[in-house]
């Protein structure tokens, strides 16, 4: 798929998504600290599409890792990112096939947050994997 193909999240999108999330869990929205980090986040897997010829599923996982890494609110970051990532697919009519997908994707999203960097590439590439599942 091109990248002129994509529909892409805008920053506003992921920070109304944020809000909703935050209320549907019934805690309150905390600060957006770091923004710009945000922002480079979100523009992320657009730049990954046209300058890295990435496809759709590497650029759901790089959005959803790029937003959890970022860290831009002091709460509720890998639950946007998680949002994000859905909300990007969604967007790009690819369906998440059921309950244990967003397992699925949450755990891998807790280990990638975890794992020493030079392991990160192989969670990474298992979720592209995990991804490119549904988009077929």
């Amino acid at each position: 798929m091109h990248p002129d193909d994509i529909e892409y999240l805008t920053v506003a999108d992921v920070i109304a998504l944020y809000d909703v999330a935050m209320q549907e869990s019934d805690q309150p929205a905390s600060a957006l600290v770091r923004e710009d980090a945000l922002r480079s986040a979100v523009h992320h897997p657009r730049n990954l599409g046209y300058y890295g010829d990435a496809g759709l599923s590497e650029q759901a996982v790089e959005l959803m890792l790029h937003i959890a890494s970022a860290h831009p609110w002091v709460d509720g970051n890998k639950r946007i990112a998680t949002l994000a990532f859905y909300a990007f697919l969604r967007k790009n009519s690819v369906s998440v096939p059921g309950q244990e997908a967003l397992r699925s994707v949450a755990d891998l999203l807790i280990l990638w947050l975890s794992t020493p960097a030079e392991q990160r590439p192989a969670v990474q590439d298992e979720l592209v994997a995990l991804v490119d599942s549904w988009v077929r």
